[in-house]
């Protein structure tokens, strides 16, 4: 009966430890880090916005949830300023910026309104060029649309600027797999980075889940 039970036991936890592993995959990350000339660091990155960045369902409270990836990996710390009127270049050059735009025909195809927010890096002080995402970063820009009719909710805005700011932490879509995340969402996991808005039965997660945080400290540390 004890070897029975013992047999029993080690298949359990085999289950459990093969589970654990599908829902705490990590390696949805992009490789790379901040140049050390950078304005800020993963460590203490500061963003900033204005009122000219707000519109819609993009409010203060929005920008200030950007918070909500603090305290899961010891090694990254989010803040945010606002920008008053007149403030100078040298104070405002210390912060990388959140801004408002309108999202039509930004690639070889039109998004239209259907784009909700883009990641911006650059590699080197004055360059106009998008860095690629495995390479040192120097300086992000965030830009959202805050004129999308799809974006009809204080969730849905949050959702498109945590996901925005998880790009700004390296942090990639996930990977499709079925064999890592089983086949509830067609092999993705229940995430906020999934690209899109929080809908009904979908991965797209309104709100930092579990498989960005173990993303998030498997790509900064815990």
């Amino acid at each position: 009966m004890k070897k029975v039970l013992s047999v029993f036991l080690i298949m359990v936890l085999s289950v459990i430890a093969i589970q654990t592993d599908i829902e705490a995959h990590v390696g949805d990350y992009f490789s790379g880090g901040y140049s050390s000339s950078a304005p800020s660091q993963p460590s203490y990155m500061q963003f900033m916005y204005s009122s000219s960045s707000t519109g819609g369902y993009y409010t203060s409270a929005v920008f200030s949830s950007i918070s909500d990836w603090n305290s899961l990996s010891s090694n990254v710390t989010v803040s945010l300023t606002y920008k008053a009127p007149g403030m100078p270049s040298t104070i405002t050059n210390q912060f990388y910026q959140i801004y408002n735009e309108t999202m039509t025909n930004m690639y070889s195809f039109t998004f239209g309104l259907l784009a909700f927010g883009r990641t911006y890096p650059i590699e080197y002080p004055g360059s106009t060029n998008e860095a690629s995402t495995d390479s040192d970063w120097y300086r992000v820009t965030v830009f959202i649309n805050t004129a999308s009719p799809y974006i009809d909710s204080t969730v849905k805005a949050k959702k498109v600027l945590l996901h925005e700011i998880g790009h700004c932490l390296k942090l990639s879509h996930p990977i499709n797999d079925t064999s890592l995340h089983g086949t509830t969402y067609n092999g993705l996991p229940y995430a906020i980075m999934n690209q899109g808005i929080p809908q009904g039965g979908s991965c797209v997660a309104p709100s930092i889940q579990d498989h960005d945080s173990d993303n998030l400290r498997g790509k900064w540390g815990n």
